[in-house]
């Protein structure tokens, strides 16, 4: 039904063509290169030719405190997201299955995002996927964007913390 891999460049135009970068010049491109680099595995949906969604899998682990101390070495979830007319029809759990199997095939068996307190949608997937509260305090993430105008602006959001034990598959 829905082809889920990295990106390559040879998508990008694809990308650039079918998902709105969000004010955000040359993000897509900017994580091909993160991925590159081994930092990152940038993950799409695709039907056909279309791209529906992605998800960026960053393997250096949390960057904000105290979850980077706390565990440094828990692959991070971030920026998934799924074209709005496409949504709730499994692709956000389909690209959240395919990073939490990367990491298992890195020998890895824990998982973590950032969840918005404000987006009931996305916490429903996170909690029946299994992500729990990990017992950090509520946090701030902010980004900047480029509105209609050209002129740059700040977002924030308020986040808990999840994390996912995964469970190594038993050998038969």
């Amino acid at each position: 039904m829905y082809l889920i891999r990295p990106l390559r460049q040879a998508d990008l135009p694809l990308v650039e063509a079918g998902l709105r970068s969000g004010g955000m010049p040359d993000k897509h491109a900017r994580r091909l290169q993160m991925q590159d680099n081994g930092i990152c595995t940038y993950l799409f949906a695709w039907q056909g030719d279309a791209p529906l969604g992605h998800l960026l899998l960053t393997w250096t682990g949390p960057e904000q405190e105290p979850m980077k101390s706390a565990i440094p070495d828990c692959p991070e979830v971030g920026a998934l997201f799924v074209q709005q007319d496409m949504r709730s029809r499994g692709i956000g759990g389909c690209l959240l299955a395919s990073a939490e199997h990367l990491v298992l095939s890195r020998g890895l068996n824990q998982i973590g995002l950032a969840a918005g307190i404000d987006n009931k949608q996305a916490q429903r997937l996170y909690r029946r996927r299994g992500y729990v509260d990990a017992g950090f305090p509520q946090f701030t993430v902010s980004w900047t964007f480029f509105d209609k105008e050209g002129r740059e602006q700040i977002e924030s959001e308020q986040c808990r913390y999840l994390t996912k034990q995964l469970a190594v598959p038993m050998d038969s």
